[in-house]
């Protein structure tokens, strides 16, 4: 019915995080990145889109750390699903009385550039 189809395959995390890493480099510059993904060998995705995904969270998560900072990912399952968690030593959200949970990805503010690709 005129859906998207997506072509999931069964592939290396490692190498999706390290392609994302790769293009999220602007954002990266200076920034240490952890990883471990000892726990989580291969994900069933679509690999273009969890590559995107993963270079977003990149992007934001190295814009917060800054030059100096550290930006980190953690592979594990639960529940026979694959949680990624991103993690940075940036400031964090601020608090204020317009704050709480889901407010944080509003459009209407922004702590980094929208993009780092040309």
């Amino acid at each position: 019915s005129g859906g998207m189809q997506l072509e999931l395959r069964q592939v290396p995390l490692s190498d999706l995080v390290s392609r994302a890493v790769a293009l999220a480099h602007r954002a990266l510059i200076g920034v240490e990145v952890r990883s471990d993904l000892k726990h989580v060998e291969r994900v069933k995705c679509a690999p273009p889109l969890m590559i995107q995904v993963l270079t977003n969270l990149f992007e934001n998560a190295g814009y917060a750390a800054a030059s100096g900072g550290w930006v980190g990912i953690d592979g594990h399952t639960r529940d026979g699903r694959v949680v990624l968690e991103i993690c940075d030593s940036g400031p964090g959200v601020p608090r204020g009385p317009n704050r709480g949970p889901g407010r944080c990805a509003e459009n209407s503010e922004r702590t980094c550039p929208t993009s780092s690709r040309p």
